[in-house]
């Protein structure tokens, strides 16, 4: 092999890898978002899942409802025979305390009806949470999700104790929220 053939097939073979590392670079920022919003990736028989780090989700929920209530106490029976059961339990008890907030401090705020869609328009409208504070709202929302259109095997004990604990946490910044007084006399 002449040294002019060595260099052909290396550029051969060095071509698309190369280009493939230009494209990412180029779409850098773009692939970045694309692969946070990703939470599973399946190809035949290879699957993968994504999880975001719950330590790290569980500290920006402190900073922003709190540390956890001492209420908090799902039995381990419930989450080892029906982590779905705990999950749907207390989506219900969020959605519905967040029911409860705008009918007592924000009656004026009109609602099509009181789905959850309605609820999250609520919430992020009223600036009830904010942004750290709804993008906890919706990672609950998603898992419920799941946990409600997904099979029995797709959530895990970890994954539902995760999720009651968030969800306390919201539950309970829910009840001891007080609409602050810029808003009480600009709605009058």
């Amino acid at each position: 092999m002449s040294w002019m053939e060595f260099i052909s097939k290396l550029v051969e073979s060095l071509a698309w890898p190369l280009v493939l590392i230009l494209i990412a670079f180029k779409f850098k920022d773009s692939f970045s978002s694309l692969l946070e919003s990703l939470s599973k990736l399946k190809s035949g028989d290879f699957e993968l899942e994504f999880e975001k780090s719950a330590t790290e989700i569980e500290e920006v929920s402190e900073d922003v409802f709190g540390p956890e209530t001492d209420n908090f106490e799902p039995t381990i029976n419930k989450l080892e025979s029906s982590p779905r059961t705990v999950i749907i339990e207390y989506w219900i008890k969020v959605i519905s305390t967040a029911k409860n907030l705008r009918d007592t401090q924000y009656k004026d705020v009109p609602l099509k009806n009181d789905s959850p869609l309605e609820i999250n328009r609520f919430l992020d409208n009223s600036h009830i949470l904010n942004s750290k504070g709804m993008k906890i709202f919706h990672e609950l929302r998603k898992i419920r999700n799941i946990a409600t259109h997904e099979p029995d095997s797709a959530i895990s004990i970890d994954q539902a104790t995760y999720f009651a604990k968030q969800a306390n946490r919201l539950i309970h910044y829910f009840q001891n929220y007080t609409k602050p007084a810029q808003q009480n006399t600009a709605n009058r």
